[in-house]
């Protein structure tokens, strides 16, 4: 493995973390306009174009960004198979694994501290399902990159 391949490995794993957070931001502003808190009625009263055009343009840009880049890792590990046995590589997608696994194991504490805290409401129970489909989301995706047998496409 070569710096160019580190570097496809960190903006894959940079661009992915960039376009699912901004996706999640989405999500929270939609469920907090849908289900409002009393708390917080003003702020959800902004525009929502106002509430999620940062996000909106994260995505824009970083999605495309991601999906080449995954292209181009995918085609250099099927021309070069012998790039699965990097150490680099291998660092990368579990350093990324560590951090989608920490991402499900807080949202499954944050939500038990809430259910034993009786504190559950609608918004908070879909936030939490948002946060454990991205996180469990990129969680599998790297997960599946390890297997030689399943070359990113």
């Amino acid at each position: 493995m070569n710096a160019r391949d580190a570097f496809y490995y960190l903006i894959n794993f940079i661009t992915l973390g960039f376009w699912t957070v901004a996706l999640g931001q989405i999500w929270y502003a939609l469920i907090g306009r849908w289900f409002p808190d009393s708390a917080t009625f003003a702020y959800t009263q902004q525009i929502l174009r106002d509430q999620i055009s940062w996000q909106v343009s994260t995505i824009i840009v970083a999605f495309p960004v991601f999906v080449a880049i995954h292209y181009l890792i995918g085609r250099e590990l099927r021309r070069r198979p012998d790039l699965y046995e990097s150490g680099v590589r291998k660092w990368l997608t579990y350093i990324a694994l560590v951090f989608a696994g920490l991402v499900v194991l807080v949202d499954g504490m944050w939500f038990t501290n809430a259910l034993l805290r009786g504190e559950l409401t609608t918004r908070f129970i879909l936030d939490s399902i948002v946060l454990l489909v991205l996180g469990g989301g990129v969680f599998g995706y790297y997960l599946a990159t390890i297997n030689p047998r399943k070359v990113p496409a």
